[in-house]
């Protein structure tokens, strides 16, 4: 039996989609972090990014919240189908699909909370200069509610995945929550990778939307008397704020290119020699290459007019979510 032709289009939509929904994992720690740094004398470049990493949260939690409802509505579309096949029949209220699919809204919509309370208490602080008692007291509560937005994230992804119709023989519920919680951790460690990608090009979309300043200027000039064509370096400030979403990009990255290359190394012989086999071996290894080599050379030299070398790894992990590899 042949499937519809909407189900193919909602597989490939759903992969790129996820990307949202994977990034809205880590940005709230992300902006913890943040918060966070922002106490030292020197976190006046936070700035920039606390915001945007806010607003990025936001947008993505919206977009992860439409997949959950999506998804619930496409088990449910061919839930009666499989009636016949799943352990414990008959069906039970409130069992898999509405359980896995409420618990996780629910827990996305609390992130969502989280991160608009943070928002609102991150206001002031890096409006004011001087780091008072007060100030340092909201940071704080806002670094607090953006952690407690990330665990509910990272709950998410365990809800989403537990076996709410029943365990598998011969398996515990302690031994399902370590496998879940490890598979948690695993996602939430690669999820760097996408929401890095997204902050990055955000920054450099921010940067090329402001005017040169006057050193940059100066310094453009003095490249064009001398012959070179590179373009001039970014201030202290706004190359501190792209290095520290470069650096979350790059540490998902690496974790998930060394994924990759022991499943493409070690299972090669296992998954044939077709093209498809070859494109679900190599794709995540290359895509990950590409994308820290880009990232590299922005980190070493952070400047205004490289929007290619943080676009172009956006569009690789776009490609790589639509293989579904």
């Amino acid at each position: 039996m042949s499937q519809p032709f909407w189900l193919s289009a909602w597989r490939a939509c759903d992969g790129v989609l996820s990307l949202a929904l994977d990034a809205a994992t880590v940005l709230p720690f992300m902006l913890g972090l943040c918060l966070i740094l922002s106490r030292s004398a020197k976190g006046a470049f936070l700035a920039t990014p606390a915001r945007l990493y806010r607003a990025l949260g936001l947008g993505c939690l919206a977009v992860g919240l439409a997949l959950v409802a999506a998804r619930a509505a496409v088990d449910l579309r061919f839930f009666p189908m499989s009636m016949d096949h799943l352990v414990p029949v008959p069906f039970q209220p409130f069992a898999a699909p509405w359980l896995a699919s409420t618990t996780t809204f629910l827990l996305l919509l609390a992130a969502a909370a989280l991160l608009w309370l943070a928002g609102g208490l991150m206001r002031p602080v890096f409006q004011n200069q001087t780091r008072g008692r007060r100030i340092r007291l909201r940071a704080d509560l806002a670094a607090a509610a953006a952690f407690a937005a990330f665990l509910c994230c990272f709950a998410s992804i365990v809800s989403r995945n537990w076996p709410f119709m029943g365990l598998p023989e011969g398996m515990t519920q302690q031994r399902a929550f370590e496998v879940l919680l490890s598979h948690a951790w695993r996602t939430s460690c690669a999820s760097l990778m996408p929401a890095g990608a997204i902050a990055v090009f955000a920054l450099q979309m921010l940067l090329a939307r402001v005017p040169e300043s006057a050193e940059e200027k100066e310094a453009r000039k003095r490249g064009g008397r001398s012959g070179e064509a590179r373009a001039p370096l970014l201030p202290q400030q706004e190359a501190q704020s792209v290095r520290m979403g470069l650096a979350f990009a790059i540490a998902g990255a690496v974790f998930q290119f060394l994924g990759a290359s022991f499943i493409a190394f070690s299972y090669s012989a296992a998954m044939g020699q077709g093209l498809r086999s070859a494109l679900a071996q190599y794709t995540p290894v290359c895509v990950t290459g590409l994308s820290i080599a880009c990232w590299g050379m922005l980190f070493a030299r952070p400047r205004r007019h490289a929007l290619f070398l943080a676009l172009l790894p956006v569009l690789l992990v776009l490609f790589r979510a639509c293989l579904r590899v």
